[in-house]
């Protein structure tokens, strides 16, 4: 997981976080999460986005249903506090395990994009999942990041190395002036050989 945002200003504030989640036994998951938000009056918005991830790792970690259920049960838990605390904000949240990757959307400002070679499709659903393919990537990020930089070089196929797309883009969002609607985070599928969980759809480009 490799992630990028912007420094916030006084009207915005876009964050990207991740987190290796054990769910059960030995086995395990990536949590990877990009928020956008207006400032407003909030003091210290930088916490308050926070607990909107730390809620998707809570239920997730502790909860005994299915995984699909768990991520459910988080969103409907992120949605109310969104709204108890008046906080205008989108977010995208995607929980990657047993080779399968579960997704969560709120708000129109973020979004998450899968690419395969010569392929690509955004998940513009509220809820969905899929299996995950070695090579492929999944990219969370903001509306401002998806209009201003092209992504097509993720089209290439598995030679091309995060590395090489982070130094880039890095640069020149640092100097973008509307800096503050950018956050992005890019996951790519590794080869190994877990089963694909249960319980999963087929989103899968």
């Amino acid at each position: 997981v490799e992630k990028i945002n912007g420094l916030a200003d006084e009207n915005n504030t876009s964050s990207v976080f991740s987190k290796r989640i054990v769910v059960s036994g030995d086995l395990g998951g990536t949590l990877v999460g990009c928020v956008l938000a207006k400032n407003g009056d909030f003091t210290d918005l930088p916490t308050t986005i926070h607990r909107l991830f730390e809620i998707f790792s809570e239920k997730i970690e502790v909860a005994e249903e299915s995984i699909g259920d768990r991520v459910l049960e988080a969103l409907a838990t992120a949605k109310n506090y969104v709204l108890e605390q008046g906080l205008e904000a989108s977010f995208a949240i995607c929980f990657f395990y047993q080779k399968a990757c579960f997704v969560v959307r709120f708000g129109e400002k973020v979004k998450v994009w899968t690419y395969r070679t010569g392929k690509s499709q955004e998940l513009s659903f509220e809820y969905g999942s899929g299996p995950c393919t070695p090579g492929q990537f999944f990219v969370l990020g903001t509306e401002k990041f998806f209009t201003t930089f092209d992504t097509s070089a993720l089209l290439v196929g598995d030679g091309l190395g995060l590395e090489e797309i982070i130094d880039g883009l890095a640069t020149d969002i640092s100097s973008d002036e509307k800096q503050s609607e950018i956050g992005v985070a890019f996951v790519k599928i590794g080869s190994d050989d877990e089963k694909i969980t249960e319980q999963v759809g087929n989103f899968e480009v």
